[in-house]
């Protein structure tokens, strides 16, 4: 629960799913992870869905705030799903030679 929203997508795909590891489970700790990683895409949509909507308003009115709305509520659920954990992932060392980069990769 202390995890930042923005991290607990990224996280949620990694639970181990062995049954015996949860058998102890006294606070129903996977349906609190569960429920954290709708809360997070929910608000990202939420958060999407209200840029869109100001976007498409300012540009033809009602109609534009509806279709914005809608687009954005789409593009903050997939941003919150794609973009998010991908952003997470550790880069290269951009100092690093291409040997040391090789050799990393095992090539």
């Amino acid at each position: 629960m202390s995890t930042p929203s923005d991290k607990r997508l990224v996280l949620a795909d990694k639970l181990n799913g062995t049954e015996t590891n949860w058998t102890s489970n006294d606070a129903d700790y996977s349906e609190a992870v569960n429920s954290s990683f709708w809360s997070s895409l929910l608000d990202d949509v939420v958060e999407g869905f209200e840029k869109g909507a100001v976007i498409g308003g300012c540009a033809i009115g009602i109609p534009g705030a509806l279709v914005g709305g809608l687009v954005g509520a789409i593009v903050g659920g997939l941003r919150s799903l794609i973009v998010k954990p991908l952003s997470k992932l550790k880069p290269l060392a951009k100092s690093a030679p291409l040997a040391n980069i090789l050799n990393k990769v095992g090539l």
